[in-house]
């Protein structure tokens, strides 16, 4: 998904694509920043809690306008159903 812009996100905070389909998509790339301490973001699919199709890390960056791009590998679903997609901040 791309064009969006997420603020003020803390531990347990989480955002839902809706009706993403991925059966060919090998990666998947953000772009973050973090003046605090950082953090992780899980992809998930069907729910917050569902089966973790990635894991991004995030390290401080040094302000919260100083971006940089991450990039990680992605383990598709399978399916060319369109599903729910979840990031999970943790």
């Amino acid at each position: 998904v791309l064009g969006h812009f997420v603020g003020a996100i803390d531990h347990a905070h989480v955002l839902r694509f809706r009706d993403v389909r991925l059966p060919a998509a090998d990666q998947v790339r953000a772009r973050v920043a973090s003046a605090g301490a950082g953090g992780r973001i899980e992809i998930r699919t069907g729910s917050p809690e569902g089966p973790l199709l990635a894991t991004f890390d995030v390290a401080p960056t040094g302000g919260w306008e100083r971006w940089i791009e991450v990039r990680t590998a992605l383990n598709p679903p399978g399916s060319d159903t369109p599903s729910d997609l979840f990031a999970v901040f943790v």
